[in-house]
């Protein structure tokens, strides 16, 4: 059987009629239209201004601050210590304080703290505000900080950075007080009958998970599940790259050659090539029924790798700059990628959240680590950031390798015994013996 059999069901399959399931169409649609463009903007300027700090870079940050050596990338990294570890206490606050109030708190405080790095005049005070943003936040900067920096104003021009990004992100979060609701049933904009539907299903779920409830001797089996720390690994490794593309890319682009606000406009393509590389897998995933997730995946992991190496030995100022546009292209979609093969991959609903939160945690330590990857004493070429890039890569592709091979070995072993007469307990899911692994 083939692994694009594993697909999910849509929702109400077998709880609803067609009437309810029209009903819960409607409401699904109501929430994607108004609810999901505010959490869209809201992410979008917390990766602006988490990655800010590397376009206020190139337009003069560090040379004012007097920052020397590895001081940069503690003040990069200073976030993610925080980030971390109050990832956990943001979502318990939430559930308390309810996601209207909770979340425009954290956004308004998350930009202040982006318009308090307008005036830090020292290396600690950096890293005291970098933290407070870490706590608060528990790709398309390059233009955006190329026309902020052409400001002829009082302030410095990686100040105006700091500034506008952070102002519109505390407007964001005024906004979002008014636009978002705690629960379904305070919308108004969802009817009685809609609202019922929704209802119907919400219970149903809920009672999936009460009967599915774990002893400590399972969770602690979830956690210790290989297959769990194999997907983790290979989407860290995508989150340490994407960091590092985020945070250094204009510097690298500046250090080729260009001039600071050139190097800040071009550091928007190989953002832009990374949007169109995940928008085009995500199409791709969700309108062909049959393609082998892991060898799209080691594709990607093995091109990304060789780009990478390029970048390393070249020295051209132009074939760098394509090599590192191509190389964000294909290192993009190895998030999405592996996030959707281990959704599919994972039948037991407590080990698929288990994953999801494990990948949520792994981008901040991803982050952390590739914060540190490229230092100022490696310009202008960045040799050993490129080479640990590239090894990472290289190592994610094995991991895929490795992954794919036991899961074509479990499949070939389950078709065998389906042949076989007696219980069907040992096939790979008991409670569908059809079911595959996703190659």
């Amino acid at each position: 059987m083939s692994s694009s059999d594993n697909s999910q069901k849509a929702p109400g399959d077998e709880l609803l009629s067609p009437e309810e399931k029209a009903l819960y169409r409607k409401y699904r649609t109501s929430v994607d239209l108004r609810v999901i463009p505010i959490f869209f903007v809201a992410y979008f300027l917390a990766i602006l201004d988490r990655n800010n700090i590397g376009t206020a870079n190139v337009a003069g940050f560090s040379t004012e601050l007097g920052l020397k050596k590895f001081e940069f990338n503690w003040v990069v990294s200073s976030l993610f210590y925080t980030y971390i570890v109050f990832e956990i206490p943001s979502t318990l606050l939430l559930q308390k304080i309810g996601a209207s109030s909770w979340l425009a708190i954290i956004t308004i405080c998350w930009g202040i703290c982006c318009i308090c790095m307008t005036y830090v005049k020292s290396y600690g005070s950096a890293i005291v505000v970098r933290v407070l943003l870490g706590v608060f936040e528990g790709i398309f900067a390059g233009p955006i900080a190329a026309a902020l920096k052409n400001i002829n104003g009082s302030l410095k021009e990686y100040q105006y950075i700091f500034l506008v990004q952070g102002s519109i992100t505390v407007f964001i979060g005024l906004l979002s007080k008014f636009v978002i609701a705690d629960y379904p049933e305070k919308c108004k904009f969802i009817t009685k009958d809609q609202l019922t539907v929704a209802q119907k299903l919400f219970e149903a779920d809920q009672i999936n998970v009460s009967q599915g409830s774990q002893s400590m001797k399972s969770k602690i089996k979830t956690l210790l599940n290989i297959k769990l720390w194999a997907f983790g690994a290979i989407f860290g490794i995508g989150a340490i790259a994407g960091a590092t593309q985020a945070i250094f890319g204009p510097t690298l682009i500046k250090e080729m050659g260009y001039v600071s606000t050139r190097a800040l406009v071009l550091s928007s393509i190989p953002s832009g090539a990374g949007f169109i590389s995940q928008l085009c897998t995500s199409i791709l995933l969700s309108t062909k029924k049959r393609i082998r997730i892991s060898f799209f995946l080691f594709t990607c992991s093995i091109m990304t790798a060789v780009f990478y190496i390029l970048l390393a030995f070249l020295k051209p100022k132009k074939i760098r700059l394509a090599f590192l546009i191509l190389a964000n292209f294909f290192l993009s979609p190895t998030m999405p990628l592996t996030s959707f093969w281990m959704t599919t991959n994972i039948f037991k609903q407590n080990e698929r959240a288990v994953g999801s939160s494990m990948t949520i945690m792994i981008a901040g330590i991803g982050g952390l680590i590739g914060s540190y990857i490229y230092t100022a004493g490696e310009a202008p070429f960045y040799k050993p950031g490129h080479l640990v890039v590239f090894g990472l890569f290289i190592v994610q592709a094995l991991i895929n390798i490795a992954l794919a091979c036991y899961f074509n070995l479990q499949n070939k072993k389950a078709e065998r015994l389906s042949q076989q007469e007696g219980p069907e307990i040992t096939l790979i899911n008991p409670k569908d013996p059809n079911w595959r692994y996703t190659l």
